[in-house]
């Protein structure tokens, strides 16, 4: 048996299964890119969800995951780097 869905229903799929894990998308605006990756990343689907024109993306590749989380960490580096400089200031020293 060979069962052939088109791309609505692929999109519809992706629906549905982002509502499964929990998220809302009653009232909100679903957009879904699908991507052909080549070799072992094969497809994947970007579901970006917007309320009132914000928009965020729900990742679901490892490699968006693993690059996301080491842009934060990159980040809380950044923001945590100090000279000592600034603690003296508040406590007026």
């Amino acid at each position: 048996m060979e069962i052939t869905i088109n791309e609505a229903e692929i999109k519809e799929g992706c629906k549905a299964y982002v509502a499964s894990q929990g998220i809302n998308l009653e009232g909100q605006s679903v957009e879904i890119k699908l991507t052909a990756g080549r070799g072992v990343n094969g497809f994947s689907a970007a579901v970006v969800i917007g309320v009132d024109g914000t928009k965020k993306a729900v990742k679901n590749t490892k490699n968006d995951i693993a690059d996301e989380l080491k842009e934060e960490e990159e980040e809380e580096n950044t923001i945590n780097q100090d000279d000592g400089d600034d603690a003296d200031r508040l406590f007026g020293d």
